[in-house]
């Protein structure tokens, strides 16, 4: 597969640690961009947010929130700390239901130079619920995110309606009834 771009010659050892330098600069610019999107939403008046989103970047508020919820839960971390965790990995870490010890340990982790990735911090994250929680609070915890995201995901589809986005809607509404498919399923099993 060629992209049509020259590429200066170099060994492969040195495009994979140009590809790793790249990738470093990926997971700090998806912190930064949290960093600015929370400063902007800051300055933005009331009311305008939303549509300053979608003006400048054709963004969904939900893609925003993501990044702002890594920005404010890495910002106390040191640079280094981040840079062996994959961006999925960063994102998920982020979440609002992802205990800080969690957090904790995979950054100090990630510092000793371990690769942290999605399906690691995927791990982390049974095995804390198998040792903290018992099932039945799963279910609870997971029965309260499907309605808060059922309830954004049908405020965002009337608003894409509203502004003709109906290829949009059409994918929210395919992710909704599998979501809840899933949790239906779940919650029946136990």
């Amino acid at each position: 597969m060629t992209i049509g771009v020259v590429l200066k010659p170099m060994s492969l050892d040195q495009r994979a640690e140009r590809i790793r330098g790249l990738v470093n600069s990926l997971r700090t610019s998806v912190i930064e961009v949290g960093r600015e999107l929370v400063a902007a939403k800051a300055q933005c008046p009331h009311g305008t947010w939303l549509p300053w989103l979608e003006e400048n970047f054709g963004w969904m508020e939900m893609t925003a929130t993501r990044y702002m919820r890594v920005a404010q839960t890495f910002k106390s971390f040191k640079s280094n700390s981040v840079l062996t965790i994959d961006s999925s990995a960063l994102y998920l870490l982020a979440g609002p239901r992802v205990p800080q010890t969690i957090r904790d340990e995979a950054t100090e982790r990630a510092a000793q130079g371990e690769k942290i990735t999605r399906k690691k911090v995927q791990e982390m994250i049974v095995e804390h619920v198998k040792v903290h929680k018992p099932v039945e609070a799963v279910g609870e915890v997971l029965q309260e995110e499907f309605e808060s995201f059922e309830d954004k995901i049908f405020r965002d589809i009337i608003r894409l309606f509203k502004n003709k986005r109906f290829d949009r809607s059409a994918r929210n509404i395919t992710r909704a009834k599998k979501l809840k498919s899933l949790l239906e399923e779940y919650l029946g099993g136990n």
